[in-house]
């Protein structure tokens, strides 16, 4: 058995939940009821008077409370009070309000007939009954409307957790499709790389494939979580790197600083610096004329990654443009904080948060 929160729930506890509504909190609320009303039972001695009272209460407070619980529950299947709340509120104050004087007058009728022997109706008509049931309905609405009012707080709890739960699904589903996308983007790219490397020499495109088949390794088994040590995507961007240098060569150079610095909590999403690195290579001319160069600086909260701008003529037709907005994207899903990015006439930089994790 499960609640509306997905837990489970035992049926030890639901019998424990059944006895405190229907026996605990009633027998408590109809001793103070009582004590109210006759205090003068106590103070003389009159037991017997005050059980009675105290039965009679209880009795009220079982036919309103089960009856009102009826009422609220039968309504919900009809009207929902977050998407018709003035019907939902009318209808509850009718049902509440005629339910409620009928109990009353129903319990009034059978204490008078048949505990005190009179008669019912010379003494309704004669207003001795008339205090007694003005206070009992008041005091019967008022445990009503607590019912009814439960009934709106537990539907609109339901619906926030509901509506944060489709909210959480909604998230992971976006960050699994940017994930997702992460794959075959590397793939894509290294193999238009070793296109243009097969063409221009033969030699290097067999060391691309051998270290190609390493760094992939690691694309692999960090596609499926959700972040990954800054060290471990520190050391994988320096393999990529080296792909990158067996093809550009000297015209191709990366620089990364602050590597001592690194604390073991510092994590990134996985490939977001490989990312970057190649968005650099993709958008920019490496030649011998204008070399690109990249820096990977670490910092205690983020680690920036800027280059030189040699700005290609036209962009790559085989470009996919995943890259940066990937990124930015699964960040918007993992941290508070957002990936900037600044240029100026000489210098691209992207700045990438560091997501602290306490490690075992």
């Amino acid at each position: 058995m499960t609640n509306e929160n997905g837990g489970c729930v035992s049926r030890r506890d639901k019998w424990k939940r059944q006895v405190r509504m229907l026996v605990v909190i009633p027998i408590i609320g109809s001793l103070v009821i009582s004590y109210f009303f006759c205090p003068q039972c106590i103070s003389e001695g009159d037991y017997g008077q005050f059980a009675l009272s105290v039965l009679v209460s209880y009795l009220y407070w079982i036919a309103l409370s089960v009856g009102n619980s009826l009422l609220v529950d039968g309504l919900g299947r009809y009207l929902d009070w977050l998407h018709k709340p003035v019907e939902r509120t009318i209808a509850s104050l009718i049902l509440m309000i005629l339910y409620t004087v009928f109990v009353v007058f129903v319990m009034n009728y059978v204490i008078v007939a048949y505990l005190m022997h009179k008669d019912f109706w010379e003494m309704l008509y004669g207003g001795h009954l008339k205090g007694s049931i003005i206070t009992t309905v008041s005091i019967a609405l008022f445990i009503s409307m607590f019912f009814h009012a439960r009934g709106f707080f537990v539907s609109w709890r339901d619906a926030a957790v509901q509506n944060e739960k489709l909210n959480t699904e909604n998230a992971t589903s976006k960050l699994e499709t940017l994930k997702s996308q992460v794959n075959p983007h590397f793939l894509f790219n290294s193999l238009n790389a070793l296109t243009s490397l097969v063409y221009d020499d033969q030699q290097k495109a067999v060391d691309f494939i051998h270290k190609l088949s390493d760094v992939y390794r690691y694309v692999l088994q960090s596609q499926n979580q959700e972040l990954v040590p800054l060290s471990d995507e520190l050391a994988f961007t320096q393999s990529f790197v080296y792909l990158n240098e067996i093809r550009f060569g000297k015209n191709f150079a990366v620089t990364i600083t602050g590597m001592d610095q690194m604390a073991g909590q510092d994590h990134v999403p996985p490939l977001a610096l490989q990312m970057l690195v190649e968005n650099c290579i993709k958008h920019n001319e490496i030649s011998k004329e204008r070399p690109l160069s990249i820096q990977i600086d670490y910092r205690s909260d983020s680690v920036l990654v800027s280059n030189n701008l040699n700005p290609i003529q036209q962009e790559k037709p085989d470009s996919t443009g995943l890259g940066l907005k990937n990124i930015t994207s699964r960040y918007s899903y993992l941290s508070d904080r957002e990936v900037k990015v600044t240029t100026d006439q000489s210098q691209f930089t992207v700045e990438v948060p560091i997501i602290k994790l306490e490690t075992s």
